[in-house]
Protein backbone atom coordinates (compact mmCIF):
# COMPACT_ATOMS: atom_id res chain seq x y z
CA UNK A 1 0.00 0.00 0.00
CA UNK A 2 1.22 3.90 -0.67
CA UNK A 3 -0.35 6.96 0.70
CA UNK A 4 -0.91 7.76 -3.07
CA UNK A 5 -4.79 8.42 -3.65
CA UNK A 6 -6.44 4.95 -4.85
CA UNK A 7 -9.17 6.45 -7.06
CA UNK A 8 -12.13 5.07 -4.84
CA UNK A 9 -14.57 8.23 -3.75
CA UNK A 10 -14.01 6.17 -0.35
CA UNK A 11 -10.62 7.23 0.27
CA UNK A 12 -10.31 10.50 -2.56
CA UNK A 13 -7.55 12.73 -1.22
CA UNK A 14 -8.82 15.71 -0.16
CA UNK A 15 -7.93 19.64 -1.06
CA UNK A 16 -4.89 19.68 1.46
CA UNK A 17 -5.11 23.06 3.34
CA UNK A 18 -2.70 26.19 3.95
CA UNK A 19 -0.40 25.73 7.18
CA UNK A 20 -1.89 29.25 7.50
CA UNK A 21 -5.06 28.26 7.97
CA UNK A 22 -3.98 25.92 11.57
CA UNK A 23 -2.36 29.33 12.57
CA UNK A 24 -5.80 30.93 13.22
CA UNK A 25 -7.96 28.58 15.78
CA UNK A 26 -6.85 27.96 18.98
CA UNK A 27 -6.82 30.97 20.96
CA UNK A 28 -4.48 29.15 23.45
CA UNK A 29 -1.70 29.23 21.07
CA UNK A 30 -1.96 31.59 18.02
CA UNK A 31 0.19 29.53 15.60
CA UNK A 32 -2.04 26.24 16.41
CA UNK A 33 0.00 24.05 18.86
CA UNK A 34 2.37 25.10 21.56
CA UNK A 35 5.89 25.80 20.71
CA UNK A 36 7.50 22.79 22.44
CA UNK A 37 6.26 20.01 20.54
CA UNK A 38 6.09 18.39 16.94
CA UNK A 39 3.04 18.42 14.18
CA UNK A 40 3.12 14.38 14.29
CA UNK A 41 2.98 15.48 18.34
CA UNK A 42 0.53 17.74 18.02
CA UNK A 43 -1.46 15.58 15.95
CA UNK A 44 -0.94 12.54 18.17
CA UNK A 45 -1.56 14.70 21.12
CA UNK A 46 -5.53 15.75 19.49
CA UNK A 47 -6.00 11.94 18.62
CA UNK A 48 -5.65 11.10 22.69
CA UNK A 49 -7.85 14.15 23.36
CA UNK A 50 -10.24 12.29 20.93
CA UNK A 51 -10.47 9.03 22.40
CA UNK A 52 -10.25 10.31 25.70
CA UNK A 53 -13.81 12.21 24.51
CA UNK A 54 -15.26 9.28 22.82
CA UNK A 55 -14.22 7.45 26.22
CA UNK A 56 -16.36 9.65 28.58
CA UNK A 57 -19.33 10.33 26.28
CA UNK A 58 -19.72 6.60 25.68
CA UNK A 59 -19.52 6.47 29.97
CA UNK A 60 -22.06 9.06 30.23
CA UNK A 61 -24.38 7.72 27.42
CA UNK A 62 -24.34 4.49 29.08
CA UNK A 63 -25.47 5.68 32.27
CA UNK A 64 -28.07 8.00 31.33
CA UNK A 65 -29.65 4.96 29.11
CA UNK A 66 -29.76 2.99 32.34
CA UNK A 67 -31.43 5.67 34.20
CA UNK A 68 -34.50 5.17 32.32
CA UNK A 69 -37.54 3.46 33.51
CA UNK A 70 -39.26 2.17 36.32
CA UNK A 71 -42.87 1.92 37.64
CA UNK A 72 -43.17 5.85 38.00
CA UNK A 73 -42.88 5.96 34.03
CA UNK A 74 -46.28 6.55 33.03
CA UNK A 75 -47.75 2.97 30.78
CA UNK A 76 -48.32 5.65 27.99
CA UNK A 77 -45.23 6.59 27.66
CA UNK A 78 -43.18 3.38 28.12
CA UNK A 79 -42.99 2.09 24.79
CA UNK A 80 -41.51 5.52 23.86
CA UNK A 81 -38.79 6.01 26.58
CA UNK A 82 -38.12 2.44 25.74
CA UNK A 83 -37.09 3.46 22.22
CA UNK A 84 -35.27 6.28 23.32
CA UNK A 85 -33.13 3.70 25.80
CA UNK A 86 -32.45 2.11 22.40
CA UNK A 87 -31.43 4.58 21.04
CA UNK A 88 -29.07 6.03 23.82
CA UNK A 89 -27.57 2.48 23.84
CA UNK A 90 -26.49 2.57 20.20
CA UNK A 91 -25.19 6.08 20.02
CA UNK A 92 -22.83 4.55 23.29
CA UNK A 93 -21.83 1.48 21.29
CA UNK A 94 -20.92 3.71 18.60
CA UNK A 95 -18.84 6.22 20.80
CA UNK A 96 -16.87 2.74 21.15
CA UNK A 97 -16.71 2.25 17.22
CA UNK A 98 -14.78 5.84 17.49
CA UNK A 99 -12.97 5.20 20.22
CA UNK A 100 -11.04 2.07 18.19
CA UNK A 101 -11.09 4.53 15.59
CA UNK A 102 -9.12 6.87 16.78
CA UNK A 103 -6.56 4.19 18.26
CA UNK A 104 -6.14 2.73 14.98
CA UNK A 105 -5.24 6.85 13.76
CA UNK A 106 -3.03 6.91 16.71
CA UNK A 107 -0.71 3.12 16.09
CA UNK A 108 -1.14 4.65 12.36
CA UNK A 109 0.99 7.58 13.02
CA UNK A 110 3.68 5.70 15.44
CA UNK A 111 1.90 7.24 18.98
CA UNK A 112 1.04 4.99 21.72
CA UNK A 113 -3.04 4.25 22.14
CA UNK A 114 -4.86 5.18 25.33
CA UNK A 115 -7.30 3.91 27.33
CA UNK A 116 -7.66 7.04 30.16
CA UNK A 117 -10.67 9.57 30.76
CA UNK A 118 -10.79 12.14 32.42
CA UNK A 119 -13.46 11.75 35.81
CA UNK A 120 -13.92 15.44 37.20
CA UNK A 121 -14.34 18.67 34.98
CA UNK A 122 -11.22 19.40 33.45
CA UNK A 123 -10.04 22.47 31.57
CA UNK A 124 -9.67 21.66 27.82
CA UNK A 125 -10.04 23.80 24.52
CA UNK A 126 -12.27 20.94 22.75
CA UNK A 127 -13.74 19.00 25.83
CA UNK A 128 -17.57 19.47 25.47
CA UNK A 129 -18.72 19.34 29.06
CA UNK A 130 -18.05 18.90 32.45
CA UNK A 131 -18.06 15.29 32.81
CA UNK A 132 -21.16 13.81 34.87
CA UNK A 133 -22.76 10.83 35.38
CA UNK A 134 -26.72 11.93 35.76
CA UNK A 135 -29.73 10.19 35.24
CA UNK A 136 -31.47 11.79 31.84
CA UNK A 137 -32.98 14.82 32.92
CA UNK A 138 -34.00 17.24 30.55
CA UNK A 139 -31.05 19.46 30.91
CA UNK A 140 -28.55 16.08 30.38
CA UNK A 141 -29.96 15.36 27.46
CA UNK A 142 -29.78 19.20 26.26
CA UNK A 143 -26.37 18.47 26.91
CA UNK A 144 -25.32 15.78 24.73
CA UNK A 145 -27.33 17.40 22.03
CA UNK A 146 -25.26 20.33 22.05
CA UNK A 147 -21.76 18.26 22.26
CA UNK A 148 -23.21 16.34 19.11
CA UNK A 149 -24.23 19.47 17.27
CA UNK A 150 -22.44 20.95 14.24
CA UNK A 151 -20.49 24.05 15.49
CA UNK A 152 -22.95 25.94 13.01
CA UNK A 153 -26.24 25.14 14.56
CA UNK A 154 -27.76 28.35 14.85
CA UNK A 155 -31.98 28.98 15.48
CA UNK A 156 -34.43 28.97 17.78
CA UNK A 157 -33.75 25.93 19.32
CA UNK A 158 -30.36 26.01 19.82
CA UNK A 159 -30.51 28.84 21.48
CA UNK A 160 -33.05 27.31 23.73
CA UNK A 161 -30.67 24.25 24.54
CA UNK A 162 -27.63 26.69 24.39
CA UNK A 163 -29.57 28.93 27.68
CA UNK A 164 -30.64 25.73 29.42
CA UNK A 165 -27.30 24.67 29.64
CA UNK A 166 -25.01 27.86 29.91
CA UNK A 167 -23.32 27.10 26.26
CA UNK A 168 -22.55 29.68 23.91
CA UNK A 169 -24.07 30.23 20.70
CA UNK A 170 -24.19 32.97 17.87
CA UNK A 171 -25.92 36.60 20.43
CA UNK A 172 -25.27 34.10 23.22
CA UNK A 173 -22.27 34.21 24.97
CA UNK A 174 -22.39 32.36 28.17
CA UNK A 175 -19.51 30.06 29.58
CA UNK A 176 -18.24 30.38 26.58
CA UNK A 177 -14.92 28.40 27.43
CA UNK A 178 -16.66 25.45 29.30
CA UNK A 179 -19.22 23.78 26.30
CA UNK A 180 -17.14 22.64 23.40
CA UNK A 181 -18.60 20.65 20.14
CA UNK A 182 -17.02 17.56 19.58
CA UNK A 183 -16.46 17.91 16.22
CA UNK A 184 -14.04 21.17 16.99
CA UNK A 185 -11.61 18.68 17.60
CA UNK A 186 -12.21 16.47 14.90
CA UNK A 187 -12.03 19.32 12.38
CA UNK A 188 -8.29 20.25 13.71
CA UNK A 189 -7.04 16.78 13.60
CA UNK A 190 -8.18 16.36 10.14
CA UNK A 191 -6.08 19.76 9.24
CA UNK A 192 -2.82 18.51 10.72
CA UNK A 193 -2.98 15.52 9.49
CA UNK A 194 -4.12 16.64 6.05
CA UNK A 195 -0.90 18.89 5.66
CA UNK A 196 1.93 17.40 4.43
CA UNK A 197 3.98 20.11 5.43
CA UNK A 198 2.77 19.69 9.21
CA UNK A 199 2.86 15.70 8.85
CA UNK A 200 5.63 14.48 5.86
CA UNK A 201 4.21 11.02 4.69
CA UNK A 202 6.82 9.19 6.10
CA UNK A 203 4.75 9.22 9.59
CA UNK A 204 2.12 6.88 7.84
CA UNK A 205 3.60 3.26 7.82
CA UNK A 206 1.57 1.24 5.55
CA UNK A 207 2.90 -2.34 8.07
CA UNK A 208 0.76 -0.73 11.00
CA UNK A 209 -2.48 -1.93 9.45
CA UNK A 210 -1.73 -4.94 10.34
CA UNK A 211 -2.08 -3.94 14.47
CA UNK A 212 -5.21 -2.20 14.22
CA UNK A 213 -8.48 -3.43 15.37
CA UNK A 214 -10.57 -4.23 12.85
CA UNK A 215 -14.24 -4.54 12.37
CA UNK A 216 -15.01 -8.24 11.97
CA UNK A 217 -13.04 -8.55 15.44
CA UNK A 218 -14.28 -5.84 17.71
CA UNK A 219 -17.98 -4.75 15.79
CA UNK A 220 -19.99 -7.78 17.71
CA UNK A 221 -23.90 -7.73 17.14
CA UNK A 222 -23.73 -5.20 14.24
CA UNK A 223 -27.00 -5.12 12.48
CA UNK A 224 -28.58 -7.07 15.41
CA UNK A 225 -31.47 -5.08 17.27
CA UNK A 226 -30.21 -3.35 20.76
CA UNK A 227 -32.14 -2.66 23.89
CA UNK A 228 -32.87 -6.24 24.34
CA UNK A 229 -33.23 -6.96 27.96
CA UNK A 230 -31.70 -3.81 28.73
CA UNK A 231 -31.55 -2.35 32.21
CA UNK A 232 -33.49 -0.13 33.74
CA UNK A 233 -37.22 -1.55 33.76
CA UNK A 234 -39.60 -3.16 36.57
CA UNK A 235 -42.40 -4.46 34.09
CA UNK A 236 -41.55 -6.13 30.42
CA UNK A 237 -40.79 -4.02 27.46
CA UNK A 238 -43.54 -3.88 25.51
CA UNK A 239 -43.90 -5.97 21.82
CA UNK A 240 -42.39 -4.08 18.52
CA UNK A 241 -44.85 -3.16 15.71
CA UNK A 242 -42.95 -5.42 13.32
CA UNK A 243 -43.97 -3.33 10.74
CA UNK A 244 -41.27 -1.08 12.58
CA UNK A 245 -37.23 -2.05 11.69
CA UNK A 246 -35.56 -2.17 15.25
CA UNK A 247 -33.03 0.53 16.33
CA UNK A 248 -29.70 -1.15 14.82
CA UNK A 249 -26.02 0.22 15.54
CA UNK A 250 -23.96 1.65 12.67
CA UNK A 251 -20.57 0.74 13.85
CA UNK A 252 -17.11 2.36 12.73
CA UNK A 253 -13.91 0.64 13.28
CA UNK A 254 -11.67 1.26 10.40
CA UNK A 255 -7.93 0.25 10.62
CA UNK A 256 -6.23 2.94 8.05
CA UNK A 257 -2.89 2.55 6.29
CA UNK A 258 -2.70 5.78 4.96
CA UNK A 259 -3.31 9.40 5.47
CA UNK A 260 -6.15 9.62 2.98
CA UNK A 261 -7.50 6.41 4.89
CA UNK A 262 -7.13 8.09 8.25
CA UNK A 263 -8.20 11.42 7.26
CA UNK A 264 -11.92 9.49 5.57
CA UNK A 265 -12.02 7.57 8.83
CA UNK A 266 -11.75 10.52 11.11
CA UNK A 267 -14.64 12.71 9.01
CA UNK A 268 -17.00 9.58 8.80
CA UNK A 269 -16.91 9.83 12.75
CA UNK A 270 -17.40 13.41 12.64
CA UNK A 271 -20.32 12.87 10.36
CA UNK A 272 -21.40 10.44 12.31
CA UNK A 273 -21.83 12.11 15.24
CA UNK A 274 -22.67 15.90 13.83
CA UNK A 275 -24.28 15.29 10.38
CA UNK A 276 -27.26 18.35 10.45
CA UNK A 277 -28.95 17.43 7.27
CA UNK A 278 -28.55 13.40 7.49
CA UNK A 279 -32.12 12.59 5.64
CA UNK A 280 -32.23 8.77 7.50
CA UNK A 281 -31.76 10.89 10.82
CA UNK A 282 -28.37 8.82 11.72
CA UNK A 283 -26.29 10.88 12.99
CA UNK A 284 -26.32 11.04 16.98
CA UNK A 285 -27.09 15.10 16.89
CA UNK A 286 -30.43 13.98 14.66
CA UNK A 287 -30.90 11.28 17.12
CA UNK A 288 -30.73 13.25 20.36
CA UNK A 289 -32.33 16.56 19.11
CA UNK A 290 -35.14 13.51 17.81
CA UNK A 291 -35.17 12.52 21.98
CA UNK A 292 -35.38 16.01 23.55
CA UNK A 293 -37.92 17.07 21.38
CA UNK A 294 -40.02 14.01 22.03
CA UNK A 295 -38.98 14.43 25.79
CA UNK A 296 -40.71 17.83 26.08
CA UNK A 297 -44.04 17.04 24.94
CA UNK A 298 -44.15 13.73 27.50
CA UNK A 299 -42.54 15.13 30.05
CA UNK A 300 -42.80 18.44 30.30
CA UNK A 301 -41.44 20.14 33.87
CA UNK A 302 -40.10 16.90 33.92
CA UNK A 303 -43.43 15.86 36.14
CA UNK A 304 -43.51 12.98 36.41
CA UNK A 305 -39.79 12.19 34.82
CA UNK A 306 -38.87 9.25 32.68
CA UNK A 307 -35.71 8.00 35.19
CA UNK A 308 -35.42 6.47 37.91
CA UNK A 309 -34.17 8.05 41.19
CA UNK A 310 -30.79 7.70 41.12
CA UNK A 311 -28.08 9.77 42.17
CA UNK A 312 -25.49 11.77 40.58
CA UNK A 313 -21.43 10.89 40.58
CA UNK A 314 -22.07 7.72 42.72
CA UNK A 315 -18.27 7.00 44.48
CA UNK A 316 -17.33 4.76 46.58
CA UNK A 317 -14.33 7.51 47.22
CA UNK A 318 -15.50 10.93 47.82
CA UNK A 319 -18.64 13.41 48.28
CA UNK A 320 -19.00 16.05 45.48
CA UNK A 321 -17.31 19.31 46.41
CA UNK A 322 -21.08 20.99 46.61
CA UNK A 323 -22.21 18.47 49.76
CA UNK A 324 -24.61 16.78 47.46
CA UNK A 325 -23.33 13.84 49.31
CA UNK A 326 -22.53 10.96 46.01
CA UNK A 327 -20.14 8.61 47.94
CA UNK A 328 -22.08 5.24 48.14
CA UNK A 329 -22.22 4.16 52.21
CA UNK A 330 -24.69 1.39 52.26
CA UNK A 331 -22.07 -1.69 52.63
CA UNK A 332 -23.59 -4.23 50.20
CA UNK A 333 -23.69 -1.31 47.58
CA UNK A 334 -20.45 -0.30 48.11
CA UNK A 335 -18.97 -3.64 47.40
CA UNK A 336 -21.26 -3.91 44.21
CA UNK A 337 -19.81 -1.06 43.23
CA UNK A 338 -16.53 -1.78 43.97
CA UNK A 339 -16.69 -4.97 41.58
CA UNK A 340 -17.90 -2.77 38.76
CA UNK A 341 -15.00 -0.87 38.90
CA UNK A 342 -12.72 -3.67 38.86
CA UNK A 343 -14.76 -5.01 36.07
CA UNK A 344 -13.80 -2.18 34.07
CA UNK A 345 -10.56 -2.02 34.86
CA UNK A 346 -10.20 -5.60 33.79
CA UNK A 347 -11.99 -4.30 30.79
CA UNK A 348 -9.48 -1.55 30.27
CA UNK A 349 -6.45 -3.98 30.87
CA UNK A 350 -7.67 -6.27 27.99
CA UNK A 351 -8.44 -4.00 25.29
CA UNK A 352 -4.63 -2.17 26.11
CA UNK A 353 -2.80 -5.40 26.23
CA UNK A 354 -4.76 -6.70 23.30
CA UNK A 355 -3.11 -3.64 21.42
CA UNK A 356 0.31 -4.21 22.80
CA UNK A 357 0.22 -7.83 21.31
CA UNK A 358 -0.28 -6.85 18.44
CA UNK A 359 2.36 -4.27 18.21
CA UNK A 360 4.83 -6.93 19.82
CA UNK A 361 3.92 -10.52 17.81
CA UNK A 362 7.32 -11.75 17.47
CA UNK A 363 8.54 -10.70 21.15
CA UNK A 364 5.15 -11.91 23.02
CA UNK A 365 4.65 -14.98 21.32
CA UNK A 366 1.38 -16.50 23.75
CA UNK A 367 -0.53 -18.49 21.88
CA UNK A 368 -4.60 -17.55 21.50
CA UNK A 369 -3.85 -14.52 23.72
CA UNK A 370 -5.21 -11.88 21.80
CA UNK A 371 -8.37 -13.97 20.55
CA UNK A 372 -8.86 -14.32 24.37
CA UNK A 373 -8.38 -11.29 25.14
CA UNK A 374 -10.38 -9.65 22.70
CA UNK A 375 -13.67 -12.47 23.34
CA UNK A 376 -12.92 -11.32 27.26
CA UNK A 377 -13.38 -8.00 26.63
CA UNK A 378 -17.07 -8.67 25.77
CA UNK A 379 -17.57 -10.81 29.10
CA UNK A 380 -16.98 -7.71 30.68
CA UNK A 381 -18.75 -5.33 29.04
CA UNK A 382 -21.79 -7.83 30.10
CA UNK A 383 -20.55 -8.06 33.58
CA UNK A 384 -20.66 -4.45 33.72
CA UNK A 385 -24.27 -3.99 32.39
CA UNK A 386 -25.61 -6.73 34.37
CA UNK A 387 -24.05 -5.22 37.71
CA UNK A 388 -25.36 -1.32 36.42
CA UNK A 389 -28.83 -3.25 36.77
CA UNK A 390 -28.27 -4.07 40.15
CA UNK A 391 -26.77 -0.66 41.18
CA UNK A 392 -29.18 1.21 39.67
CA UNK A 393 -31.39 -0.74 42.35
CA UNK A 394 -29.27 -0.17 45.34
CA UNK A 395 -29.47 2.41 47.83
CA UNK A 396 -26.79 4.93 47.89
CA UNK A 397 -27.24 4.84 51.89
CA UNK A 398 -29.12 2.68 54.83
CA UNK A 399 -31.79 6.01 55.22
CA UNK A 400 -35.25 4.73 53.52
CA UNK A 401 -35.04 7.61 51.37
CA UNK A 402 -31.96 6.87 49.86
CA UNK A 403 -31.29 7.62 46.13
CA UNK A 404 -30.34 4.30 44.07
CA UNK A 405 -26.77 4.09 42.53
CA UNK A 406 -25.19 3.25 39.41
CA UNK A 407 -22.06 2.03 37.73
CA UNK A 408 -19.46 5.12 39.23
CA UNK A 409 -16.96 4.04 36.06
CA UNK A 410 -14.38 5.35 38.56
CA UNK A 411 -10.82 5.18 36.56
CA UNK A 412 -8.12 2.57 38.39
CA UNK A 413 -4.69 4.47 40.17
CA UNK A 414 -2.81 3.35 36.57
CA UNK A 415 -3.59 2.02 33.25
CA UNK A 416 -0.87 1.54 32.63
CA UNK A 417 0.80 -1.83 31.47
CA UNK A 418 3.71 -3.65 32.97
CA UNK A 419 7.47 -3.94 32.25
CA UNK A 420 6.70 -6.81 29.90
CA UNK A 421 4.17 -9.11 28.43
CA UNK A 422 4.62 -11.87 31.46
CA UNK A 423 4.38 -9.25 34.01
CA UNK A 424 0.99 -8.17 32.59
CA UNK A 425 -0.34 -11.73 32.96
CA UNK A 426 0.34 -11.30 36.62
CA UNK A 427 -1.90 -8.19 36.77
CA UNK A 428 -4.29 -9.82 35.58
CA UNK A 429 -4.21 -12.78 37.66
CA UNK A 430 -4.42 -10.32 40.69
CA UNK A 431 -7.13 -8.58 39.12
CA UNK A 432 -9.09 -11.74 38.77
CA UNK A 433 -8.26 -13.31 42.06
CA UNK A 434 -9.80 -9.85 43.90
CA UNK A 435 -12.64 -9.80 41.55
CA UNK A 436 -13.49 -13.82 42.91
CA UNK A 437 -13.24 -12.79 46.54
CA UNK A 438 -15.20 -9.57 45.95
CA UNK A 439 -17.74 -11.94 44.27
CA UNK A 440 -17.78 -14.28 46.87
CA UNK A 441 -18.65 -11.99 49.20
CA UNK A 442 -21.97 -11.03 47.53
CA UNK A 443 -22.52 -14.21 46.81
CA UNK A 444 -22.82 -15.31 50.43
CA UNK A 445 -25.00 -12.44 51.34
CA UNK A 446 -27.07 -13.45 48.12
CA UNK A 447 -30.19 -15.60 47.68
CA UNK A 448 -32.38 -16.73 44.76
CA UNK A 449 -31.78 -14.91 41.28
CA UNK A 450 -29.09 -12.66 42.74
CA UNK A 451 -26.70 -15.99 44.19
CA UNK A 452 -26.83 -18.08 40.95
CA UNK A 453 -25.74 -14.61 39.23
CA UNK A 454 -22.86 -14.34 40.96
CA UNK A 455 -21.96 -18.15 40.96
CA UNK A 456 -22.26 -17.70 37.03
CA UNK A 457 -20.17 -14.42 37.73
CA UNK A 458 -17.28 -16.96 39.78
CA UNK A 459 -17.49 -19.55 37.53
CA UNK A 460 -16.86 -17.49 34.62
CA UNK A 461 -13.63 -16.23 36.26
CA UNK A 462 -12.18 -19.40 37.71
CA UNK A 463 -11.86 -20.11 33.44
CA UNK A 464 -10.35 -16.58 33.16
CA UNK A 465 -8.15 -17.19 35.62
CA UNK A 466 -7.04 -20.64 33.89
CA UNK A 467 -6.44 -19.25 30.82
CA UNK A 468 -4.18 -16.57 32.36
CA UNK A 469 -2.16 -18.98 34.57
CA UNK A 470 -1.47 -21.01 30.90
CA UNK A 471 -0.82 -17.66 29.24
CA UNK A 472 1.92 -16.62 32.14
CA UNK A 473 3.72 -20.21 32.30
CA UNK A 474 4.00 -19.35 28.35
CA UNK A 475 5.44 -15.88 28.16
CA UNK A 476 7.75 -16.31 31.43
CA UNK A 477 9.27 -19.49 28.79
CA UNK A 478 9.51 -17.12 26.01
CA UNK A 479 11.23 -14.19 28.36
CA UNK A 480 13.37 -17.23 29.89
CA UNK A 481 14.38 -18.54 26.73
CA UNK A 482 15.46 -14.80 25.23
CA UNK A 483 17.37 -14.26 28.55
CA UNK A 484 19.43 -17.40 27.90
CA UNK A 485 19.91 -16.64 24.14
Amino acid sequence: MSSADTGSPRHRRLELPLLASLEQDDHRHPRGKPDEIGWRDYAALLAHMGAEIEHALMVQYLYAAWSLGGSQVPEADREAVRAWQDTILSIAKEEMGHLMTVQNVITLIGGSTTWDRRDLPWDSAFYPFPFTLEPLTLKALARFVYAEAPPDWRGPEAEEIARLIGAPVKYLQVNQDEFHHVGKLYKRLIKVLSDRHCVPDSVFDEYRFFIQADFAGWARNHGRPTGEGQVGWDTDPPPRDPRTPPQRVDMLIEPCATRDQAVAALQRVAEQGEAPHDPDERSHFQRFLGIYRDYKKRFPNEAPVPYRNIASNPSTLRDTEDGNGSRIRHPRTRKLAALSDLRYRILLFCLAQYFRLARNPQQHQTPGAMASLLQHSFVEMYALKGLANRLMHAPMTERPDALMAGPPFQLPYTQALALDAAADWTVQLELVDTALLLSAELKASAEGEERDYFAAMIDADQRWRDALLAFQRNANAVLAAGALA
